[in-house]
């Protein structure tokens, strides 16, 4: 299940956050694959840049348009936030795992939090919220994810996402030029891929990354997430799956120790009180 002879191009937004991290990573994976398969350095593949601000959905979708436009013999396109880290061999670890039909849309194993929260995956799974007649479906986080495995999720972020050009095609079909162009043949629908709006099943607003998800499994297309691909996260400190281990297990033994003093206290309540 690979898609060794694939074109790819890649596709990042800056700001004033982009990091220097990114940026090191980005060179060296455009060297080796200039160096060696060539995935990207190639007419069919090249890349797209665009500078944002806080509205990544219309900036998602621009880079979707530019990309059917401009790159249309392009096979796969990769988007990369511009504060994440990466191998060189990047591209060609995902090629491993994608696939048109099977794995047509691949997160690699990526971060998020970090500014005075703990991190967590960028992986969420389907709940049944269970409280309205018509029992509404819902995301929550994944904490315990399987290691070095395809798992198949009900979202992913888009920081690290990898997605097939027949995706972005078929969630075109209702506009009748394509490539979400309106039936007036001229007017954009910016709303076609991403969008803003979805919330977990306690009402916490997700990303525009969920809701492309959302949309693209109601259309029986699977999104998956390869925890065996990592990725780091540049944040006030660079957030990898070593880091999120390691503060699973602080967390865990702070915890634990702290219901071992709350059992003491009341131990000796008990005992000044008998």
């Amino acid at each position: 299940m690979s898609d060794d002879g694939a074109a790819v191009t890649i596709a990042w937004m800056f700001n004033e956050d982009t990091s220097g991290w990114f940026t090191y990573s980005l060179a060296a994976l455009l060297r080796h694959d200039g160096q060696g398969p060539q995935h990207i350095i190639r007419p069919e593949g090249g890349f797209i840049t665009l500078s944002t601000g806080p509205r990544m959905a219309e900036a998602r979708n621009m880079v979707i348009d530019q990309y059917a436009r401009d790159h249309p013999s392009s096979d796969w396109l990769l988007f990369l936030d511009s504060d994440m880290t990466f191998d060189p061999d990047l591209v060609e670890a995902m090629l491993q795992v994608a696939d048109p039909k099977k794995v047509p849309v691949l997160g690699a194993l990526c971060f998020a939090g970090g500014r005075g929260n703990s991190p967590w995956p960028t992986i969420w799974q389907e709940v049944d919220r269970g409280h309205r007649e018509d029992r509404s479906w819902a995301v929550e986080r994944v904490y315990d994810y399987p290691k070095d495995s395809l798992c198949e999720v009900a979202g992913t972020g888009a920081a690290c996402i990898m997605i097939h050009r027949n995706v972005l095609a078929a969630m075109t079909r209702p506009f009748p030029k394509g490539w979400g162009t309106l039936a007036d043949g001229v007017t954009t629908n910016p709303q076609v891929w991403f969008a803003e709006g979805l919330t977990d099943s306690k009402g916490n607003p997700l990303g525009e990354d969920t809701a492309f998800c959302r949309k693209v499994r109601l259309m029986g297309i699977p999104v998956h997430v390869h925890t065996g691909i990592k990725t780091g996260h540049m944040k006030s400190f660079e957030i990898t799956e070593e880091k999120y281990l390691n503060i699973q297990v602080a967390e865990a033994a702070a915890k634990a120790e702290e219901n071992m003093n709350r059992a003491q206290r009341r131990a000796a309540a008990r005992k000044r009180g008998g």
